[in-house]
């Protein structure tokens, strides 16, 4: 079924925390869903539990760093009543990567910004394509409404190694695939709903989708139809496969 508004389909509300996980588009997703909520007339608060790519669309202004700003809770509502999307994060660490922020100073977001929906990104993937996580990840504020994991439709059929995915070695692990084996459908689905690696750190209570990205020609919606078949279906809630920067969505 065709999604018009991914962040209506979400039902996304003010006030509401949204977790996005996993690899292959997250950073993309997180600003789709804050331009889509911005003509709707929404607050949006991009932060990140772990480091950022710092973006080159946003002013400075819209950036705000917590270290080199200590009264910044007392900033948060005259910036968000000035630009409706603001990226939250802790300090620079050059090359264009900032160090994201704790669990509490994303309650102290959403306690200055009371109606802001805030969206954090919570893992890292070093930009490859499907991740499995390690124990200290991800780090979710526990009272998310919403968890989204993501992963790149491209790497069904690609050797199980550093190149496209984080942490090779945990995915081995968790699948029986040896490194260098070619990634399967039932490799991925088994990653993503696995009880050992989002699932338990995911808020009780919260609503959790699975986003296929990068899903482009007939070919990649057939790899996402292949994925979607082996996820375990009592641990989400809904499936989505599409094309961020295009906005063309399919549950």
């Amino acid at each position: 079924m065709p999604i018009q508004q991914l962040s209506t389909f979400l039902n996304l509300k003010p006030s509401q925390c949204v977790s996005i996980m996993g690899a292959g588009g997250k950073s993309t997703l997180m600003n789709r869903l804050a331009d889509e909520l911005i003509v709707l007339g929404r607050t949006v608060v991009l932060s990140s539990t772990t480091n950022y790519h710092r973006p080159k669309t946003l002013q400075s202004d819209q950036i705000l760093l917590t270290r080199a700003t200590p009264d910044w809770p007392d900033k948060l509502e005259t910036l968000a009543r000035r630009w409706n999307r603001l990226l939250v994060l802790h300090h620079d660490l050059g090359e264009a990567m900032v160090k994201g922020i704790d669990v509490a100073a994303v309650r102290t977001i959403h306690e200055r910004i009371s109606d802001a929906i805030v969206i954090v990104k919570t893992d890292g993937a070093r930009k490859r394509w499907f991740k499995a996580p390690n124990q200290s990840e991800p780090v979710i504020p526990p009272w998310s409404q919403l968890s989204i994991t993501v992963v790149n439709c491209g790497i069904l059929g690609q050797p199980l190694t550093d190149a496209l995915v984080h942490r090779p070695e945990r995915v081995a692990e968790l699948t029986g695939l040896q490194l260098g084996d070619p990634i399967t459908p039932q490799a991925v689905g088994m990653v993503l709903t696995h009880p050992d690696t989002y699932a338990s750190k995911i808020p009780s209570g919260a609503r959790r989708a699975i986003y296929i990205s990068h899903v482009r020609t007939a070919m990649d919606a057939e790899h996402a139809r292949m994925i979607a078949a082996w996820l375990d279906r009592s641990a989400i809630d809904a499936v989505l496969a599409g094309d961020t920067p295009s906005g063309t969505f399919r549950e």
